[in-house]
């Protein structure tokens, strides 16, 4: 007898969603269920009809086999991991937390300065906890760990505790802008600005390891928590 629960299982491990390996499975089963009535059509016991409809569709290594070598049916993030795991994440990450900064950088100095604050939260926190919790959620959903997912995962939250934002206020400037710099040297040297170079409290080591821990623990809870609240809408 055929195992189709260890073949969705093994599909799924291989690189198929779970939607698209229940479909296939399904289409197994309905194509041995037809095997085995032609079968017993022909007047074979139902034994002899369910081993003989197994035969004829092969063991369960040798569908699985066949199926994942359609590479079509894997999905993005098993064909090109490097890509969709850790290159898209962080550019995604970077473009939404650049154009919160070309927005803010439009507000008047004052409206800037009182919402500095808030601009931390949404850039330096809420952002990068968003693209990581969504890593782990499509791994969660799909069934597919990955280490390419979870270092882009630590490097979103390593970099989300360790940036700076300063408003800077360039002398050949009508209006301040937003410096974006780093805690990891003992200045803050701004990526948007260059010349802007201002020496400021530099974190301990001990103390960015263990925020980042968080960050990516609060990550990986996210995006569990997001899985298994969404399954029953899952198609």
């Amino acid at each position: 007898m055929l195992r189709f629960d260890k073949i969705k299982r093994e599909i799924i491990r291989a690189g198929l969603s779970p939607r698209s390996a229940e479909r296939m499975v399904s289409e197994i089963q309905d194509h041995y269920r037809d095997l085995v009535d032609a079968e017993v059509a022909s007047g074979n016991q139902a034994m002899d009809a369910h081993l003989n409809a197994a035969a004829r569709l092969g063991d369960e290594e040798t569908i699985v086999r066949e199926i994942v070598s359609k590479n079509e049916l894997r999905t993005l993030e098993h064909r090109h991991p490097l890509l969709m795991l850790f290159v898209a994440p962080l550019l995604f990450c970077m473009s939404a937390v650049a154009l919160c900064l070309q927005g803010f950088n439009h507000l008047a100095p004052d409206l800037m300065r009182e919402y500095l604050g808030i601009l931390r939260i949404v850039c330096v926190f809420t952002i990068p906890l968003f693209f990581g919790a969504a890593l782990f959620y499509l791994a969660a959903r799909n069934q597919h760990p990955s280490i390419l997912g979870s270092i882009a995962a630590a490097f979103l939250a390593l970099a989300a505790v360790t940036t700076e934002l300063q408003i800077y206020e360039p002398a050949s400037a009508p209006t301040p802008k937003i410096a974006v710099g780093t805690n990891l040297v003992p200045t803050s040297v701004a990526v948007f600005f260059p010349s802007r170079v201002s020496p400021h409290y530099q974190w301990p080591l001990g103390q960015i390891l263990l925020q980042s821990a968080a960050m990516f623990g609060a990550m990986l809870l996210i995006g569990a928590l997001a899985n298994r609240m969404s399954k029953p809408f899952h198609l």
